[in-house]
């Protein structure tokens, strides 16, 4: 294939005489044909551009090409390429193929004039027929419709993606021909990693970057797709944030149990690991660095003799399998007794993952608020920071205060709660945008629900139980703005899936 100079072919290029190369005719419509690899696929609402049309007829001329008419095109076009070794796409080969030697034309610059005139009956629209080869065609078009505000950044991607692969544009060639950075050529690129169907559905939605570079950190395609589908929508950063908490967790799973299965031990199920009958208990081991914690735990314990169970957390459970002559069969009664404990602990655990990532979406909500918002929200937050109290919350949560303004846990550990100025020189954040972080520090919001902290029948039994407190805080951070995802409102109203149904709780007295 030939290689593609920019330079020489768009920027150097000398200028051909209007006599030799165009020429401004009538062209019936019937005879004219959108471009297949136009980038702008939606024309959008063309109502009022057909009334114009009969009103004034068609005052910008179309630019088109005429479809192939001679045999030594024709032979380009079925070998893939055109005479300058240019692929074409699927798309403009079938398209092509179907008006070959018919004395048609194909639309380069004036698509919506085209389908306008159509609507409104024009019989015949003004052309200048340009002799363009494939290379020239895309590129004009995809720098024409760069100009428009209303081209998706789907079809961006699309038209880039074209130049290409088609056209062997670099990232660079992109930019200059376009008038777009270096760097907004190259994120719209990696824009057609996604599943294409899904992002054409949401592509009409205000998209930014930001969300986008999100997308990109989930590595499971199925996960990466149902977080596209949420993009633009209340919904998106919950998605987000528990594909990617799920993701850290499988890679954490994955490295414990390598590490049990290095040091010689035998994996077995979940049922086998509840099994009191077969199995007596070890140890169980869930802290980091997890393998220097198991071994001081398994003690002189040889581990060839052990087996391991990993659960869904990370909870990693050893047991020892009992010889046949000491396995004691155990009552029926006794066994579910085990079984309900082990399904009210996973609620829990599930319950306990579930709050710490709706806490995560309402601290980025608050540390991201802007003063001028905080401003204009006074009286909700002080109606917020007045309802908090009537709820006892009264102590403010200094180290929550200080995490809000950039400071670390280091940070606070190894010096005193820092001033007020200090704080101020290293957020910049605006005295009413403080004045949020300090009422929700007062409010002590936290990763769990506070009746979880208490041993109360809820944090034993994963069962719902209102908590007044969350609901302050979230009745106060919807009036500042914020959308709560059906994540969160789930675990609110007690529909979520997570939390243990009653009616399966145990009758055993305790």
């Amino acid at each position: 294939m030939q290689e593609f100079d920019f330079e020489t072919e768009f920027l150097d290029e000398e200028p051909i005489a209007d006599e030799d190369r165009r020429r401004l005719v009538y062209i019936p419509v019937d005879k004219i044909y959108p471009h297949p690899d136009n980038p702008r696929k939606n024309l959008g609402d063309l109502t009022e551009l057909a009334e114009s049309i009969i009103e004034s007829g068609i005052l910008q001329n179309l630019t088109v090409v005429p479809n192939i008419n001679d045999s030594r095109s024709y032979e380009h076009l079925i070998d893939g390429y055109d005479k300058n070794g240019v692929k074409y796409s699927d798309a403009y080969i079938d398209h092509a193929t179907k008006h070959t030697f018919d004395g048609s034309y194909t639309v380069i610059i004036g698509h919506r004039r085209l389908a306008a005139a159509k609507i409104a009956g024009i019989a015949e629209v003004p052309c200048v027929i340009d002799d363009m080869d494939y290379r020239t065609q895309i590129a004009t078009m995809a720098a024409e419709n760069m100009q428009r505000a209303d081209l998706t950044v789907y079809e961006q991607a699309e038209c880039f993606e074209q130049m290409r692969l088609n056209l062997g544009m670099s990232t660079a060639m992109i930019a200059a021909k376009t008038g777009l950075s270096d760097t907004t050529v190259r994120r719209r690129l990696k824009l057609c990693e996604l599943n294409r169907d899904v992002l054409k559905k949401v592509s009409e939605r205000q998209i930014s970057m930001d969300d986008l570079e999100r997308l990109y950190k989930i590595e499971d395609s199925k996960r990466r797709d149902e977080a596209l589908a949420a993009i633009g929508t209340a919904n998106f950063a919950a998605t987000c944030e528990k594909a990617l908490a799920d993701q850290e967790k499988a890679r954490m799973i994955a490295e414990r149990k390598q590490i049990c299965l290095s040091l010689g031990m035998t994996e077995i199920s979940k049922s086998a690991v509840n099994d009191n009958n077969r199995y007596t208990y070890v140890c169980y081991c869930y802290s980091e660095p997890f393998r220097e914690n198991l071994l001081e735990k398994l003690g002189d314990k040889d581990p060839k003799t052990l087996c391991f169970h990993v659960d869904q957390y990370g909870n990693t459970s050893i047991r020892k399998k009992k010889e046949d002559t000491v396995i004691a069969a155990e009552t029926e009664e006794k066994q579910a007794q085990a079984n309900e404990k082990h399904k009210r602990e996973e609620c829990a655990n599930a319950l306990s993952e579930a709050f710490a990532l709706a806490y995560r979406l309402r601290y980025d909500f608050i540390r991201r608020y802007h003063d001028s918002e905080a401003k204009r929200h006074i009286a909700d937050i002080m109606e917020m920071a007045v309802e908090a109290n009537r709820e006892d919350c009264q102590h403010v949560n200094m180290e929550l205060f200080c995490n809000l303004n950039g400071f670390s846990e280091t940070e606070l550990e190894a010096s005193e709660i820092p001033s007020f100025d200090s704080i101020c020189e290293r957020t910049g954040a605006g005295v009413y945008a403080l004045m949020l972080m300090y009422i929700y520090a007062t409010i002590g919001d936290s990763p769990r629900l506070r009746s979880y902290i208490t041993n109360s029948w809820h944090a034993r039994y994963g069962e719902y139980e209102e908590d007044s407190v969350l609901r302050v805080i979230y009745d106060g951070l919807c009036k500042l703005g914020y959308r709560m995802s059906d994540h969160e409102k789930a675990l609110m109203d007690g529909t979520s899936e997570l939390y243990y149904k009653k009616e399966d709780k145990p009758n055993d007295g305790t």
